[in-house]
C-alpha cells in the first residue's frame, strides 16, 4: 500500500466546519475561535471584540430576546408592543342586553310590561353573561314602584268623597217670597182664589195635637204642623189659606187650598224632615183623625187617611174629609216635598162630595196639590 501523500491526494483535505454557534472572527493572519456548540465569547453573550465597529449590535449572539412578561397578582401582562400587531382594532365590546334597556323604558310607559321585561332580562343575563343587570334590576324597580303608586290612587279615589261640582252662588230666597201669589194659584187651578200669606219663624207653625184624636197623624191632614218639624232646627215659615171665590154663577172645584214653606239650615235636613214624614204618614194611613171640638150639625169634623206613596219623590196622600154623621165626603189632596232647605206642603179641598169608592178609583185627585208643589219648586229655582 502506497502512502498517502500530498501528490497522489488528488483531492485537497476538507477545512473543518464550524460546529453551530461557534463564531470565527478572522483578522489580519490570524483567527479567534469561541468554543464549540453553545459556546459563548468571553464576557457573556453580549460581549464582542472592542475593534467591532458596532460591538452592541449582537451579532455575537443573535438577536436579544425579548423581555419575559411580568407577573403579578392581578395575572400578566407584555410590554406595550408585544403581542398585538401595529394598527389592529380592540376587540368590540359585548352589547347591553335589550331586555333590560326596554325594562326601563316600558317602566314609564306601562309599568307591568317594564316588570316582565327585567325579569326575563336577569333571566338572560344570568344564562348568557352579558352585561345590563345593573339596567334591568332599575327597570323592575321603576315598574314596581309605579304600580304600587297607581294601586294606591285608585284606592283613594275609590275610597275618598267625590267633590262637589263647582256652583256659582245664588241668593236663597225667603219663604213668603216662595209661595204662590194670588194671580199665580188662579191660573193653575183656571179658577179664582183669594188669600194673603203669612210668615215668622218656627212660631207660625201650628199646635192642635191635644185638640184632635190621633195627634201623630195631625201632620197628615194639615200643613206646617209642629208635629211634622220634631227636632228639626227651623228657620222661618211662611204660608197662605186660599179660599175660592164664588161668583153664584157656577160651583167651584176647589173650596180652598193651602201653601207653606219651612226653610232649615241645610238639605241634610231637609230631607231628614221628609224621611221623618214619610215614616209618619206611612204608619197613620187608615186611620181616622177626629176633632174633638167645634161638632158641626153632622157630628165632629173627621178625616180619613188613606193611599200614602210617593210621586216623583214627593209624599202625598189622599184624606176623606166630613162628619162623623154622614156617609160622604169631601176629597183632599195632600203632598209633602223639598227642594234645597226648603220643605214645601200643600193640600187642595175639592168641593164636590163624593163617596169613598169614587175617591180611591179617581187617580187625579192629587194632581192640584202636586201642581202647586211643582210651581213652589219653581220659584225656589
Amino acid at each position: 500500500m502506497r502512502p498517502l501523500t500530498a501528490a497522489n491526494n488528488r483531492n485537497p483535505p476538507r477545512q473543518p466546519v464550524p460546529r453551530l454557534g461557534q463564531l470565527t472572527r478572522r483578522g489580519k493572519g490570524c483567527s479567534v475561535t469561541y468554543g464549540g456548540y453553545g459556546a459563548q465569547p468571553p464576557g457573556g453573550p453580549y460581549s464582542s471584540s472592542p475593534f467591532d465597529p458596532s460591538p452592541f449590535d449582537g451579532s455575537f449572539g443573535g438577536p436579544i430576546p425579548a423581555a419575559p412578561p411580568v407577573i403579578g397578582s392581578f395575572g400578566s401582562f407584555s410590554p406595550p408592543g408585544q403581542g398585538q400587531f401595529p394598527g389592529q382594532p380592540p376587540p368590540p365590546s359585548q352589547e347591553v342586553n335589550e331586555f333590560a334597556t326596554l325594562s326601563v323604558i316600558f317602566a314609564f310607559v306601562f309599568a307591568p310590561a317594564g316588570a316582565v321585561l327585567g325579569h326575563l332580562a336577569l333571566r338572560k343575563i344570568k344564562r348568557t353573561g352579558e352585561p345590563g343587570r345593573g339596567r334591568a334590576i332599575v327597570g323592575i324597580a321603576l315598574s314596581y314602584a309605579i304600580i304600587v303608586l297607581a294601586v294606591v290612587a285608585l284606592v283613594l279615589w275609590l275610597l275618598l268623597p267625590e267633590p262637589a261640582a263647582f256652583e256659582s252662588p245664588k241668593a236663597a230666597i225667603a219663604p213668603v217670597d216662595a209661595l204662590l201669589t194670588e194671580p199665580e194659584i188662579s191660573d193653575l187651578l183656571h179658577e179664582k182664589q183669594v188669600g194673603s200669606p203669612k210668615s215668622g219663624g218656627s212660631e207660625a207653625l201650628s199646635d192642635g195635637r191635644k185638640n184632635f184624636t190621633e195627634p201623630e197623624c195631625l201632620g197628615v191632614t194639615a200643613v206646617a204642623q209642629q208635629v211634622t218639624y220634631e227636632d228639626a232646627a227651623v228657620q222661618a215659615v211662611a204660608r197662605t189659606h186660599f179660599l175660592a171665590a164664588l161668583d153664584g154663577k157656577q160651583r167651584p172645584r176647589f173650596v180652598g187650598v193651602d201653601e207653606a214653606v219651612v226653610a232649615l239650615p241645610s238639605p241634610e235636613a231637609a230631607q231628614e224632615v221628609l224621611a221623618h214624614a214619610t215614616e209618619q204618614w206611612t204608619q197613620c194611613e187608615g186611620k181616622t183623625v177626629t176633632a174633638k171640638l167645634g161638632k158641626t150639625p153632622s157630628g165632629y169634623i173627621r178625616d180619613v187617611i188613606f193611599k200614602v206613596q210617593t210621586i216623583d219623590a214627593m209624599l202625598t196622600a189622599t184624606l176623606l174629609n166630613g162628619g162623623t154623621d154622614e156617609e160622604l165626603s169631601t176629597p183632599h189632596a195632600r203632598v209633602l216635598a223639598v227642594k234645597d232647605h226648603y220643605v214645601i206642603e200643600t193640600v187642595a179641598d175639592y168641593f164636590d162630595i163624593v163617596d169613598k169608592a169614587k175617591v180611591a178609583a179617581n187617580s187625579d185627585i192629587d194632581v192640584a196639590a202636586i201642581d202647586m208643589a211643582k210651581a213652589i219648586m219653581n220659584k225656589i229655582g
